[in-house]
């Protein structure tokens, strides 16, 4: 019995040991290698008046929906919201650190102006976005989602094409 449990915790060490074998630069455990690297986030919000008092109720429905502050929910982190950091008036920005690179990397921004413009919608934006100074251009027109990747060097592009799922 004592072998048994012995022998079970060494093989329970060994797999542990392995799955840390992965890199810091690389992605984490479980998943195929992927390189990591770093972006500076920023968006330029566009001040909007409050809506008239007949939508006050749909803006606070969209607020509350989006989640009150300017954020963003990236693909790399499980669509996770992240709130973003007001630098200065209306211009919001984050670092990330856990980037996949080569790889089409998706992302939703969300800010209470857009609710104002548009007070029965989710918040989201489509436009004022740049990674590491790279305006983001590519837009899922069903969900507004943001697209670029981002290569070894921290170059970023805005992929040509979006691959609708079927069905």
């Amino acid at each position: 019995m004592l072998h048994r449990r012995l022998s079970a915790l060494i093989l329970l060490l060994a797999a542990s040991t392995a799955s840390l074998a992965t890199e810091c630069g690389q992605s984490p455990r479980g998943l195929p290698p992927t390189t990591i690297g770093t972006v500076q986030l920023r968006f330029v919000s566009s001040p909007a008046p409050e809506p008239p008092p007949s939508e006050e109720q749909r803006f606070a429905n969209c607020l509350q929906q989006m989640g009150q502050v300017t954020n963003v929910a990236p693909s790399w982190r499980s669509f996770q919201t992240v709130n973003l950091t007001e630098t200065m008036a209306n211009v919001f920005e984050m670092t990330f650190n856990d980037v996949p690179v080569g790889v089409t990397n998706s992302m939703t921004v969300r800010d209470p102006n857009e609710c104002r413009r548009n007070p029965a919608g989710e918040g989201r934006v489509t436009t004022g976005v740049s990674v590491n100074g790279t305006p983001i251009g590519t837009v899922d027109p069903v969900t507004g989602g943001l697209f670029f990747t981002l290569d070894d060097s921290g170059m970023v592009s805005s992929p040509v094409q979006i691959v609708q799922p079927s069905g």
